[in-house]
């Protein structure tokens, strides 16, 4: 498998809360930072954008998507024998046996274990890993393979009044239509309107990882991936404003230049509808191989 040439794209702006929101570790809890100011880890969004990726993807994914890969193990008489792996755009994060040696699609920890202990294997390990790991997992990592994406913490950008809102509920019992003793129930949330600071990065990434990438995050522009707790009362809806003067992007062709001048090109709107198409591109040439 060919592995991409290194690049470092970086994208910036704001994420802004819509809706009251509610993100801690507790049914209570709202995370502050050490000044006492609200932010947003980057994990929160970063597992919201995976989520929302592999979702679009399980959507489109069959077995025209599916590519075929050959490895080479040894056998139980010392010889060599091939392993057909097929390989998907995404994993099953829900079913998928951790340990399981069989199960297609992507790779197991089952299986990356075997292959470890293969000594067949271990002067093309990481060639064979990566090409028998789904693309989701090559871009947003798994505990075999690095990931290529980085989101940072989000602090509050502006200004907070220190104030909450209260939010409550109750449960009712669908047969009686009576309050469920105990059920009711009142958490604080942060209020609407917060705006928090943005920024992604993504290494070593080609422009089809990169337009996957470009194309979960249109989702959140839109509003449609709700983030914290209590979504499903309401909470949480925000979208994301990009700010393309503050994309950045360089490939290994442009790195002394850009460390020369200390800064990098810049990455526009139009730039990232050609990572969209390389993207599109390559699910075209997966179909076409059918």
């Amino acid at each position: 498998m060919k592995r991409a040439a290194w690049s470092r794209l970086e994208l910036a702006g704001d994420y802004v809360m819509d809706s009251a929101f509610r993100i801690g570790a507790g049914d209570n809890d709202v995370l502050l930072d050490r000044d006492g100011r609200p932010y947003i880890p980057g994990s929160t969004l970063r597992g919201a954008l995976r989520a929302y990726t592999e979702s679009f993807l399980r959507a489109m994914d069959s077995d025209a998507l599916t590519e075929v890969r050959e490895v080479l193990i040894s056998g139980t008489q010392g010889n060599s024998i091939p392993m057909l792996r097929r390989v998907a755009l995404c994993c099953d994060s829900v079913d998928r046996p951790v340990n399981s040696t069989s199960y297609q699609g992507c790779l197991t920890e089952g299986i990356v274990a075997l292959w470890r202990a293969d000594p067949l294997l271990q002067s093309t390990l990481n060639d064979a890993l990566t090409a028998c790991t789904c693309h989701t997992c090559r871009v947003f990592g798994a505990p075999w393979l690095a990931a290529k994406i980085v989101v940072a913490d989000m602090p509050l950008r502006g200004t907070w009044n220190g104030l909450y809102e209260a939010r409550g509920g109750l449960a009712l019992s669908r047969d009686a239509g009576v309050t469920i003793h105990g059920s009711p129930y009142t958490r604080r949330a942060l209020p609407a309107r917060l705006r928090f600071t943005f920024r992604l990065v993504m290494e070593d990434a080609d422009f089809a990882e990169q337009g996957m990438v470009l194309l979960g995050l249109r989702a959140l522009e839109l509003g449609w991936v709700p983030l914290g707790a209590d979504r499903a009362r309401g909470l949480g809806q925000g979208h994301l404003e990009l700010n393309w003067a503050a994309c950045r992007y360089l490939d290994a062709t442009s790195l002394v230049q850009t460390l020369l001048l200390k800064q990098a090109a810049p990455f526009s709107g139009q730039d990232a509808e050609v990572r969209i198409a390389a993207f599109s591109d390559l699910i075209n040439g997966l179909i076409a191989r059918v």
